[in-house]
């Protein structure tokens, strides 16, 4: 976005980069330090949110005010939208909103179920990444079908070869191939 409204990303991504880590003390799932915190003194989603709120406010209000005084010279009065349709540079729209639902599935869960905090997290870390796997395999496949598979073949084998031999010429060795492996002789 700041390439196409033509400003500086800098400032921005402090401030995204504070937002995430400060703001986000809030949650019980924030970081496994919370976690822990919250399970060894077996305080729920919702008390751990009521605890955290003050100092979550506090910290974010000083963290931003001290980044509007460091960056206030390169942060623009107006930025101009750009003409890029943001649905349009959203690469893939299924998982975003896959992984949306999800993490709502999460913290809805989470501020109900204290004992099992951990597993429910895992489970829907484990859903999004079981979702990105297919995904990616499924996008790879669809490269790998418009290529001709020998040419594919092909250019894989010779890429595999020149590493091989890149690495043996490194080693200053013969490589010799048996059934368990490759041994190198007189090492």
């Amino acid at each position: 976005m700041a390439k196409y409204a033509k400003i500086n990303p800098v400032p921005f991504l402090f401030a995204q980069f504070f937002a995430a880590n400060i703001l986000s003390t809030f949650l019980y799932i924030e970081n496994p330090t919370n976690i822990i915190v919250a399970q060894a003194f077996q305080i729920s989603f919702v008390a751990f949110f009521l605890w955290m709120c003050l100092p979550t406010i506090v910290g974010g209000l000083s963290a931003f005010l001290m980044l509007w005084l460091y960056f206030r010279k390169q942060i623009p009065q107006k930025i101009n939208p750009s003409d890029l349709e943001p649905r349009l540079a959203l690469r893939d729209a299924s998982g975003a909103i896959y992984i949306t639902i999800v993490l709502g599935i999460c913290l809805a869960l989470l501020s109900v179920i204290i004992e099992f905090g951990w597993l429910v997290t895992f489970i829907c870390a484990l859903a999004c990444l079981i979702r990105d796997f297919g995904h990616d395999i499924y996008m790879h496949h669809k490269v790998w079908r418009k290529q001709p598979r020998a040419r594919f073949l092909r250019s894989m084998r010779q890429k595999w070869v020149q590493t091989w031999h890149q690495k043996w010429k490194k080693s200053a060795c013969s490589p010799v191939f048996t059934v368990s492996g490759v041994i190198c002789p007189g090492r």
